[in-house]
């Protein structure tokens, strides 16, 4: 399992993820699109090969600290979510090749520190 590179939990009906998901160090891939998240686990700052992460249509409503360590994430979607804020941290995802897709979510305003990304934050 530590060589996986690509894992698709879309409409997976998921409400939470075990930390261990934190262990897929080789991952480079990783949609949970369509599922019922209200949390990512800390130890996702831990996948450090990470350059796409889907969030799309779930129940979040805050991301990790730790996503600010993702930093060859190159696409993050987190379209339809219940995110209040983003945290500080976001503004360390220098590899972003991609505008942020935060559409449909409860956000009023964001970090000052997103003004330091290679991207925007549309939402």
């Amino acid at each position: 399992m530590h060589k996986l590179k690509v894992l698709n939990l879309e409409a997976g009906y998921l409400k939470s993820l075990p930390d261990s998901i934190g262990e897929l160090q080789n991952l480079t891939y990783l949609n949970l699109n369509d599922n019922q998240l209200e949390f990512l686990p800390e130890s996702v700052g831990q996948l450090h090969n990470l350059d796409d992460l889907r969030l799309r249509n779930n129940l979040l409503v805050s991301l990790p600290e730790s996503i600010g360590y993702l930093t060859k994430l190159e696409y993050l979607d987190i379209i339809h979510n219940k995110l209040t804020k983003l945290p500080e941290s976001i503004s360390n995802l220098s590899g972003l090749k991609y505008d942020i897709d935060a559409f449909e979510n409860l956000l009023n305003e964001l970090p000052v520190s997103v003004s330091n990304l290679p991207v925007k934050i549309l939402y």
